[in-house]
Formats: structure tokens, C-alpha cells, sequence
């Protein structure tokens, strides 16, 4: 049940829900414009999207709640994190004190090996990627994601991220594994 809208983008907006059952806890729900949502291409990579995040299990990353790609209406539930994104954090508040880079370090520290472990390369580690909250730092948007054991989505010479978070490798050579990861954790 949407309760109000948390943001919107090109691609399309997300709502803040609660479930409409009543029980306990509040989503982010990814809702994409019609336009898209009709592309076959885009959706065969929404679905991507949506399978590579419910690989991952960790209390360092929103849960995937729920999905929706029978009709028109393409959508992805996961769990809502209240907080501040890192970049928001540190433009509004300065920068975080050596403890507290230490702790964001190693709470990243632990999604990134639960994203190994699950066979999965986030390929965007960014400040703008994690959310603080009252519950820790949380790795957040899997769209471009990359499951160790599926093909990229994009064609060759082409790279997807943020080139100043992008490793050599991966911005020289298109190689892009866990350890691109924890290059682009360093430079979080």
C-alpha cells in the first residue's frame, strides 16, 4: 500500500509502501515508467536486476521484498532503510570521525563478502550506494550488478558505474570482479 513518494528518476520512481497485509516493516518500492517497462530488453535486465539482489543476504543490504513483471506495471520491492546516503551524510555534516570510517569499513566490509559469497559484483560502490542508519551502513542499488556466473549487459568497450569509484582493471581492460569491488570501497 504506497504511503507517499521517496524519489523519482529517469528510469522511474519509488514509493515508500507498507505491506498490505499489516505486518510489520515499510518498503521502497522501485516502480519503472511505462516506456521502459514495455522494452523487452529492459525488462529481461529489470528481471536481471531483481535475481542478482535476491542472491543477496545480508544485514548490510535491503532485502528483496517482492517483484512484479507479469503486466504492464514493472516493480521491485525491498526492504526501506531510513537514513542518509554517505554523500548527503558528509556534505551535511562534514566528514565521519576515524571510528566511524573504521566501523563504515568494516560494515561494508561485510556486505561486499556477503555479495562474494553469493557469487555477486555490485560494480557501483559509491557513497551515493550506502545508506546510514540507525542499523549500520547498507549497500544499496543493484542495477547494475553483475552475477559472477552471467554474461555483462552491456557490450563490449562499454562500462557501466562511476569511473572515479571504478577500479584500473575494470576501466582499462572491462575486467570487473570482488576486488574491483573493494578498490571502489577504498575510494567510498
Amino acid at each position: 500500500v504506497p504511503l507517499g513518494r521517496l524519489g523519482s528518476g529517469g528510469m522511474g520512481r519509488v514509493y515508500l509502501a507498507r505491506p498490505a497485509d499489516d505486518s510489520p516493516g515499510l518498503a521502497a518500492v522501485k516502480v519503472i515508467r511505462p516506456e521502459y517497462a514495455e522494452d523487452p530488453d529492459f525488462r529481461r535486465r529489470f528481471q536481471r536486476e531483481a535475481a542478482v539482489h535476491a542472491r543477496v543476504v545480508t544485514p548490510h543490504a535491503p532485502r528483496l521484498l517482492g517483484t512484479g513483471f507479469e503486466d504492464e506495471l514493472l516493480w521491485m520491492a525491498t526492504q526501506y532503510l531510513p537514513g542518509l546516503n554517505l554523500a548527503d551524510a558528509v556534505r551535511e555534516c562534514g566528514p565521519l570521525e576515524p571510528a566511524g570510517v573504521w566501523r563504515l569499513v568494516a560494515e561494508l566490509g561485510k556486505a561486499l563478502s556477503a555479495l562474494a559469497a553469493a557469487g555477486v559484483v555490485h560494480r557501483d560502490l559509491k557513497p551515493s550506494n550506502v545508506i546510514l542508519s540507525s542499523q549500520g551502513a547498507h549497500v544499496i542499488d543493484f542495477g547494475i550488478s553483475q552475477a559472477a556466473d552471467s554474461s555483462a549487459i552491456t557490450t563490449t568497450g562499454n562500462r557501466v558505474g562511476t569511473p572515479a569509484f571504478m577500479s584500473p582493471e575494470y576501466l582499462r581492460e572491462g575486467r570487473c570482479d570482488t576486488v574491483s569491488d573493494v578498490f571502489s570501497l577504498a575510494g567510498t
